[in-house]
């Protein structure tokens, strides 16, 4: 098991900068507005169950996703116990990725969460978002395209464990000061991908086409629940790669250049 486990890491990892035949080779990032996408949707005896996100595609990295949860009378619920779980079905093992529980958000009237996709769609492996509704269990099918720069990065940790960080996405970026947002998890199993507080990340910007970086910089901190948030500078427009030294408690590195490439 420990075998499959770590090609399943490798496999993880190669699937992140190819497409690994998707059948998105090329998606096009959507533009996130208030408006939500609908992805699927399902029915139970009692319920029917709709997954919405803030794109119409969901690609690999961090993906919000919502829950929109009614009665046989079309009503909408937010009392109902909810609860996702992404699982990938692959030819022969079945493997989860990072994930927050979704909870309920009165100003959206959705139950409200998120889902780190750490490998895209392929021709023979398959994404499902499997809702449950106070005990009532649906699988609806969502596909997962590879984005177009590098927004997730899974890498072996000085540990030998497995590390994934992702950059939460904004809706558009801008000259200037900006705030950035990452999640830090880890493997232990192809089921639990733990988040992590209370890491050390030092953040360096840089431009590799006009070899310079950006001043006044604020390295991301921990505001619980694997999330860290600081603020990013960018001087002009173009290709920027944010290079992130993560440390643990004791200040021991476990990653010493994890990255993620932004492009506007």
């Amino acid at each position: 098991m420990r075998k499959i486990f770590a090609l399943v890491c490798v496999a993880i990892a190669l699937c992140t900068y190819t497409s690994c035949k998707s059948k998105n080779n090329d998606p096009k990032p959507g533009i996130e507005t208030p408006a939500k996408s609908q992805l699927g949707t399902a029915s139970t005896t009692d319920y029917i169950i709709t997954l919405y996100a803030d794109t119409p595609l969901l690609f690999t990295g961090y993906n919000r996703l919502y829950v929109k949860v009614q009665d046989a009378t079309g009503a909408v619920s937010s009392t109902a116990n909810v609860s996702i779980h992404p699982l990938m079905e692959m030819s022969t093992m079945s493997h989860s990725t990072p994930y927050e529980q979704v909870s309920y958000d009165a100003a959206t009237g959705l139950y409200s969460g998120a889902a780190v996709f750490i490998m895209p769609t392929a021709d023979d492996d398959a994404w499902k978002m499997e809702v449950t509704v106070n005990g009532q269990k649906v699988a609806i099918p969502v596909t997962v395209g590879t984005f177009p720069t590098k927004v997730i990065s899974i890498s072996m940790g000085s540990d030998n464990t497995t590390y994934i960080v992702s950059l939460l996405r904004p809706a558009t970026w801008k000259v200037g000061m900006n705030d950035v947002e990452f999640t830090v998890h880890k493997i232990t199993d192809m089921m639990n991908f733990p988040a992590l507080d209370n890491l050390t990340i030092e953040m360096t910007p840089e431009m590799p086409s006009m070899g310079h970086g950006s001043p006044n910089n604020i390295s991301p901190v921990s505001t619980g629940k694997g999330h860290y948030k600081g603020k990013v500078n960018y001087t002009m427009t173009g290709d920027w790669r944010l290079h992130l030294k993560v440390s643990d408690a004791s200040g021991t590195v476990l990653l010493q250049d994890a990255f993620i490439d932004i492009l506007f």
